[in-house]
């Protein structure tokens, strides 16, 4: 049996999604519903910027805080992706109800997402590393 930090043993819902299995019939509704919150969050986001509603102290500022967006939606997308298959994509914040789409196209978006970020946070700062930001990824720590 796997013991997660978190929950412990007795957190059937983050064992059932450690181990892809359901304790229950709605086992994944609270993930499905959390991660297409950060899906709205990110589009309301990028959306605001397109329309100019948002005024920013400077256009590094603002293209820090766009591409993290970028960023966030690409990973709520792929977490979707992994855990349920076949989804929908809004790219709007506009409520309807979506089909699903096929692989290539979500990660086509992901793709883009991802790209879009690193475009803007490569015109910020030029000297930003992986290995700065992330650290060394065999021992997981940080080094400044």
């Amino acid at each position: 049996m796997t013991v997660l930090e978190a929950g412990g043993s007795s957190d059937y819902s983050a064992l059932s999604i450690n181990d892809f299995t359901t304790h229950d019939v709605n086992e994944y509704a609270n993930q499905w519903s959390r991660l297409y919150q950060g899906v709205y969050r990110a589009n309301f986001y990028i959306e605001q910027d397109a329309l100019d509603r948002v005024v920013w102290s400077s256009e590094e500022i603002r293209k820090k805080y766009l591409g993290e967006a970028h960023f966030m939606r690409a990973f709520f997308y792929l977490d979707l992706a992994r855990m349920f298959g076949h989804i929908p994509m809004p790219l709007t914040t506009v409520s309807e109800n979506l089909p699903q789409v096929a692989p290539e196209a979500l990660y086509g978006q992901i793709a883009s997402d991802i790209k879009k970020r690193s475009n803007y946070y490569r015109r910020l700062n030029s000297r930003i590393s992986v290995k700065r930001i992330l650290g060394t990824p065999l021992n997981g720590q940080r080094k400044d």
